[in-house]
């Protein structure tokens, strides 16, 4: 053993050898020194010499070195090998080790042949070498064309088949090609100790005015990083909410929607915050997709925020509601450049006082050309001249059907013979009418667009609500327009817009508008019979009070009986009593006309049920 320590060039007496044969630790750092001072020599040794000097390791520890077992001596040799900052010797080592799982469990020819053959280094004594080696070597680099970075990829490729500890060192490498075309000079190994990498996407973003448009590029760099380790959910949301934060920060509010568009898709709550800064963009003119950014804010913001976000959202709300009635109250203009009156707009729809549509797209597009922030808007809402102006679009209140969004289904149901509802609910009347535009059940349509007279309520109440109540909406024209509009479509929708009529009377400029019909008579009836009872007996705060699931026929009768037995009613209470005695006389005028009429004599029964001396002549006439 002297004698081999000699031929190496380590000078050992026979003492130290003979003292040391028993103990492991130093018959191991022997063998580790006699390598690295092999590895050391200048000019480097031959791959014969390192040959010899394996053979020469298992003779020391057949014949002396017992302690130590054969593998740790092939151990000592691969790991010197790959130290050895050369890269022929690197290839070398990878001869005497299993460079993929599935090879170990192959039998292999014998790496060298001799009285102490060696056979291959185990797979995962292998795999933890190759990466010890390769870390060393990067973690002594100075940049990304140190020739150790090259040493680095070296050991690392070895491996074959390349395992996840192996890929994530070799993405580290390439991962600093990256941030150099990014302009970020760092050393290797503070990328290693970088604990928050997503900070070096930041640097990237910050060195890059225009990182923003390279998202592919960075969500590479990302992944190479490990950002947010194996959570590939969380590190494309944070970085995507980066660029859409420097997009935004930029003006490029196109570009910024685009990275929020993946982040909502994605559901990736954190970025409530970037959604809400674009949806509160005033420089951003695309407001159906404001809204849509400020609902996702709003669904994922913690409870503080709820608050401000509401607001901002109704106010966005106003600004979209405002500008959609102003664009169906201003001049248009025609194909050939002549603009169109409030007239031709008339004319146009069919009907006097027929209201204008607009598809939401139409309006959108048309709002993107305006400039009014929403400060604005507010302003604007608040002054009641706007409200008298939008208001003149509601007259005059004629007929049924106004304001529609299928004029000829309406008219199908003009005379209001049957009980027209909601689609939903078709099941649960006897012979109804749905009216074919409402219909988005039976097959896919796009929803119902909303009619002015809808738009105007909505931005009425919402300013009332920005303002607490003190800009006052003027709504009983709009409910009475809305009520108009519902009859022949859905009489239950008209009774509600009636009882929130702030004066309970003007529901009759509703009734006497609307076509004489047993349905039409009976829910005029019903409306005064609900009006008087919930003034008898208060319940219209309790949302589920049998009033409301009570027979209206029953309920007629009961309210009428009750209010005939007694005669000294508030003078309040006695204006409801009365109309409510004119509707079911009404009715029972209208039942008898019809009974006439089967004799055949040619009678109006709408005029029979609404003039007194048609309805005496003619029973003297047919009498």
């Amino acid at each position: 053993v002297v004698e081999v320590l000699e031929k190496h060039g380590l000078q050992k007496p026979i003492s130290y050898v003979k003292n040391s044969q028993s103990r492991k630790e130093e018959a191991h750092q022997l063998m580790v020194k006699l390598c690295r001072h092999t590895g050391r020599k200048n000019p480097p040794v031959s791959e014969t010499v390192w040959r010899g000097l394996l053979q020469d390791l298992l003779d020391m520890q057949q014949n002396v070195y017992s302690c130590l077992k054969s593998e740790t001596c092939h151990q000592v040799f691969v790991e010197s090998l790959l130290c050895s900052s050369r890269v022929e010797n690197v290839r070398l080592a990878g001869q005497l080790m299993h460079c993929s799982k599935v090879s170990q469990d192959v039998p292999v020819s014998l790496s060298f042949r001799g009285k102490g053959y060696a056979v291959k280094l185990a797979y995962e004594s292998s795999v933890e070498l190759v990466l010890a080696a390769a870390r060393e070597y990067f973690n002594s680099s100075t940049s990304l064309t140190d020739p150790c970075m090259e040493l680095a990829r070296a050991c690392l490729q070895l491996i074959t088949d390349c395992p996840p500890a192996i890929q994530e060192e070799l993405d580290l490498i390439s991962a600093l090609s990256q941030l150099v075309d990014f302009s970020v000079c760092i050393l290797p190994l503070q990328v290693r100790l970088r604990s928050n990498r997503l900070s070096l996407i930041e640097e990237c973003i910050a060195q890059c005015s225009t990182a923003y448009k390279q998202s592919a590029t960075l969500l590479n760099l990302a992944s190479l990083l490990r950002v947010s380790g194996d959570n590939n959910t969380g590190r494309k949301g944070q970085v995507l909410t980066l660029l859409a934060e420097q997009a935004l920060k930029c003006l490029d509010f196109k570009a910024s929607y685009i990275h929020c568009q993946d982040l909502m898709t994605a559901g990736y709550s954190p970025a409530w915050e970037v959604c809400s800064l674009l949806g509160q963009s005033e420089g951003y003119r695309d407001l159906e997709v404001r809204q849509e950014l400020l609902a996702f804010a709003l669904t994922h913001c913690p409870p503080d925020n709820i608050h401000a976000l509401l607001a901002a959202s109704s106010d966005l709300q106003t600004q979209v509601l405002y500008q959609a009635v102003n664009y169906q109250m201003e001049p248009a203009k025609t194909e050939t450049g002549r603009e169109v009156t409030k007239a031709d707009y008339l004319k146009q729809a069919g009907t006097a006082g027929d209201l204008l549509h607009r598809t939401t797209a139409k309006t959108m597009e048309v709002l993107t050309t305006t400039g009014l922030t929403t400060k604005a808007v507010l302003t604007a809402v608040s002054d009641h001249r706007w409200w008298k102006e939008s208001l003149s679009y509601l007259h005059p209140l004629q007929g049924h059907g106004i304001g529609a969004t299928n004029q000829e289904g309406v008219f199908e149901n003009s005379n209001l013979e049957r009980q027209g509802c909601s689609p939903f609910y078709q099941e649960l009347i006897e012979d109804p009418y749905v009216d074919p535009s409402q219909d988005v059940y039976s097959s896919y349509k796009e929803t119902p667009q909303e009619n002015f007279a809808e738009v105007l309520l909505r931005t009425g109440k919402l300013a009332e609500a920005k303002t607490e109540g003190k800009t006052l909406f003027p709504a009983t024209e709009v409910l009475l327009q809305l009520a108009s509009d519902a009859f022949p479509r859905d009489m239950m929708l008209a009774l509600s817009y009636l009882l929130a009529l702030p004066q309970v009377l003007d529901a009759n400029k509703c009734f006497e508008k609307q076509c004489h019909s047993a349905l039409s008579l009976q829910l005029a009836a019903y409306y005064y019979s609900l009006q008087i009872y919930s003034r008898l007996m208060p319940c219209f705060k309790d949302k589920n009070h049998t009033l409301y699931q009570a027979d209206p026929k029953e309920l007629i009768r009961l309210v009428t009986q009750h209010v005939s037995s007694y005669s000294a009613w508030p003078e309040e209470l006695q204006k409801l009593i009365s109309q409510l005695y004119v509707y079911n006389e009404r009715l029972t005028d209208f039942t008898q006309a019809q009974v006439l009429q089967g004799l055949g004599r040619g009678m109006d029964v709408q005029r029979f049920s609404s003039d007194s001396e048609y309805k005496k002549n003619t029973i003297l006439g047919l009498t």
